[in-house]
């Protein structure tokens, strides 16, 4: 699956597990007992739906979006290709035969097509479309036992079709005036009941199997049932499911709140405030409990008895809707010293999530808003909630500053931002549980919006910089009597040019803000400027990500706009080390070992041209400082936008082999989609391995830039080539181009080292034998 999605729970082992997704793993959890025990079984990709075998409780089926079924040994975790077909792209759900031989398999449409509903025998390729549905977009496959024979249905657009598994020329049809949304079957075949976009119930009083059998709608004694309306929900209805004995509805929908209905009398029992949208509902088939799925991608065990929750699986939650694709994993960071991954998650909340055990730790709620679930308007726009944007840890994790923004929708806040100074009660002893308390508070620090913060390696203060041209300087001052804890004590600008990146050197003794296309060096003390950076060739550029090599005096900057680079600064003599041509999002320092790793989105490829699969997977790159050859390089498919992370963690969380060429810290993958992987060498669960060939990454000379008129005399210097260790031996010296007084052209700070310098001379002055 991806990070988070609404894949249905099963059950198996006769109730006693639950099989669910979460992270991008297929878990088998056991909701009984001491704490949470939970075995991962394997990465199991875009997950879409998940089904228990019909006879064997030790084998599960998983389907994904890119129409493949995979059969899974529960016990040892192995896992087989049983159906993998071009005609089930856009996979939905899907229901396997009552015999175990042979799958439905409800299929999303294309841009211009229908939803179908295919029937594909196990081992096979092709299968047999049965039911078309007049709608694109399909919402669920409801299935049914009834006396050995296989009942399903699924909802398309206002009306329900029925049908048995065994033969689908019968179907019988239910009409509506709304949207359905949802449907579920009677258990002993008396009702078939739908839920509605505006929050009602239809229940059909209908023997379903014994109007089948008869030729459904098409039979000429056929009479149009008698219909009950159940009104609660505000809202739409997303799940319904009946209870082992049938005498009990459950529903649940967009107001969080799952809802037990007596039949005969029509009394309500309330499950409120679960925080979450209820997308699915999958009952026990032993005892009085039920899995319900929430959009937040959990899963809760509830006891039916008692109306109460018995455990709790979470995984990574998805963002605040509305979140632009490109900031869904840019803005997560890592907690110092638990080594927890930190996420800005829906209603302005934030999660701290373990990515060795791949648990959930702990909340904070950045608002004082309460968690209404918003309903979209009637011309389909997104209502959207306000977000954390921008978030930064101090040393030991006992502080933090976030910047959350409200919606520009909002009539009363249009586009408001805060930014909020939080503290540890237990002062970063145990910050691991994220028992943050709020001590200060500014709103609208900027005329414009905050794009970066940066904290101070040491001390406590922090920079935050805007589009606006300014950026501020904070201090934290407790002792001050009659004044709040936090201050700004300075406020500075290079030409009132926008900033969108900040850091500190890792020793703290240095400020770098990008101002535009330069970058500026300032003393943060003193706020004195040091050096202004720039380079002739990154006009029409912007500064985007600033990062310090550890333990080096090197800065790396990457630009993006028109004239994209990655260059490296010697900051000794504040020139340029080495710079390449890259379309680079973001760069991340080892806190560890003087490397850093490179993020290149997926929207553009340097040199590859033509080919659309490639250009829609982003690749993570992990450099060296002293040369401009990549040392791995990773392909994340399926990912134009991630984010990644080096974690470190004072208990040393992470193993030895799960660090890039087995130093410094653990690099993690963090996706769009929320989906968590560790960049390693070696391979293992949950893990990303290097690419077998390396992506075509090539620097494009160009003659009239300065900086490679020695490129053009030498050959090509400065190229990214795939090296697992950094040190290997290239030859990149060709044939010159130019004249050697081309060589005086050159910039001086790009003069290779005097070892190529004089092979190249003597091999340009010595005749080939």
């Amino acid at each position: 699956m991806d990070g988070w999605c609404d894949t249905k729970a099963c059950w198996t082992f006769q109730g006693k597990k639950v099989l669910a997704c979460l992270g991008g793993q297929l878990g088998l959890h056991v909701p009984e007992g001491k704490g949470r025990r939970v075995r991962w079984m394997g990465y199991c990709g875009s997950i879409a739906a998940c089904e228990p075998h019909p006879k064997s409780p030790a084998v599960a089926y998983t389907g994904d979006r890119n129409g493949t079924i995979w059969q899974w040994d529960l016990m040892d975790g192995r896992k087989k290709t049983m159906v993998e077909s071009s005609n089930l792209q856009n996979l939905r759900d899907m229901a396997v035969g009552a015999d175990g031989k042979h799958v439905h398999v409800l299929v999303d449409a294309d841009v211009h097509g229908s939803a179908k509903v295919i029937r594909m025998p196990m081992g096979k390729q092709a299968g047999e479309e049965i039911v078309v549905l007049k709608t694109n977009r399909a919402t669920q496959l409801e299935r049914c036992m009834l006396q050995g024979k296989q009942y399903l249905a699924t909802t398309d657009n206002r009306k329900v079709v029925v049908w048995d598994g065994n033969n689908h020329h019968k179907k019988l049809k239910l009409y509506h005036t709304k949207r359905l949304t949802c449907v579920a079957l009677h258990p002993q075949g008396k009702q078939v009941v739908a839920g509605d976009d505006t929050g009602r119930i239809l229940q059909w009083h209908v023997n379903y199997k014994k109007e089948i059998a008869q030729g459904g709608n098409k039979n000429s004694t056929y009479e149009t049932p008698k219909v009950t309306t159940r009104h609660w929900h505000s809202r739409s209805v997303r799940c319904l499911a009946f209870t082992e004995d049938g005498t009990h509805l459950l529903s649940g929908g967009e107001e969080g709140v799952l809802v037990m209905w007596q039949l005969e009398t029509g009394k309500q029992e309330f499950l409120p405030r679960l925080g979450a949208i209820l997308t699915s509902i999958s009952l026990c088939p032993e005892r009085a409990r039920v899995a319900v799925r929430m959009d937040d991608n959990s899963v809760l065990v509830v006891n039916l008895a008692s109306m109460k929750i018995d455990a709790c699986v979470q995984g990574v939650k998805g963002p605040a809707r509305g979140t632009p694709l490109e900031e869904v994993a840019g803005s997560a960071g890592v907690q110092p010293r638990s080594g927890l991954l930190a996420l800005p998650t829906a209603n302005s909340g934030m999660q701290l999530f373990d990515v060795c055990k791949m648990e959930h730790v702990a909340d904070l709620d950045t608002t004082t808003r309460n968690n209404i679930l918003l309903a979209d308007d009637e011309k389909g726009c997104i209502a959207l909630e306000p977000r954390v944007t921008h978030f930064a840890f101090n040393k030991d994790g006992s502080k933090l500053i976030t910047v959350d923004r409200w919606p520009e929708n909002d009539t009363r806040t249009k586009g408001e931002e805060s930014l909020k100074f939080w503290q540890d009660l237990e002062g970063g002893k145990q910050n691991q549980h994220m028992k943050y308390s709020l001590i200060a508070r500014t709103d609208n620090p900027f005329t414009k919006s905050v794009t970066c913060i940066a904290y101070h390696p040491e001390d406590d203060f922090f920079v935050t910089t805007s589009a606006s041209g300014f950026f501020r300087l904070w201090t934290h001052d407790p002792e001050i009597r009659n004044a709040p804890p936090w201050r700004c004590y300075s406020m500075l600008s290079y030409k009132q040019a926008p900033s969108h990146a900040a850091a500190f050197s890792w020793d703290g003794s240095l400020l770098a803000v990008g101002a535009g296309s330069a970058v500026v060096l300032w003393e943060p003390q003193s706020n004195k400027r040091l050096a202004v950076l720039n380079q002739e060739e990154s006009r029409n550029s912007m500064a985007s990500s600033i990062a310090f090599v550890t333990r080096e005096p090197l800065m790396v900057v990457a630009l993006s706009g028109r004239n994209p680079s990655l260059t490296v600064w010697d900051l000794l003599s504040t020139s340029v080390k080495w710079s390449i041509r890259l379309d680079a999002s973001h760069v991340v320092a080892d806190p560890l070992a003087p490397r850093f790793a490179v993020v290149c989105p997926g929207r553009c490829n340097p040199g590859v041209k033509g080919n659309k699969s490639l250009n829609q997977n982003a690749h993570v790159l992990l450099f060296g400082p002293q040369r401009p050859y990549m040392q791995v390089s990773w392909r994340i498919e399926g990912s134009r936008y991630p984010k990644a992370i080096f974690a470190t963690s004072d208990d040393t969380k992470f193993a030895s082999e799960s660090r890039p060429l087995g130093i410094g810290s653990a690099l993690v993958i963090l996706s769009e989609n929320r989906a968590i992987s560790l960049a390693t060498t070696t391979g293992g669960r949950n893990t990303v391995v290097p690419e077998a060939k390396a992506p075509a990454w090539k620097v494009e000379k160009d003659s009239s830039d300065p900086h490679f008129a020695l490129g053009n005399l030498l050959g090509e210097q400065v190229r990214v080539l795939p090296s697992k260790v950094e040190g290997q031996k290239e030859d990149n010296l060709h044939t010159a181009t130019q004249p050697w007084s081309a060589l005086f052209d050159a910039p001086s700070h790009s003069l290779p080292s005097s070892v190529q310098l004089c092979t190249s001379f003597l091999k340009s002055i010595m005749a080939d034998e």
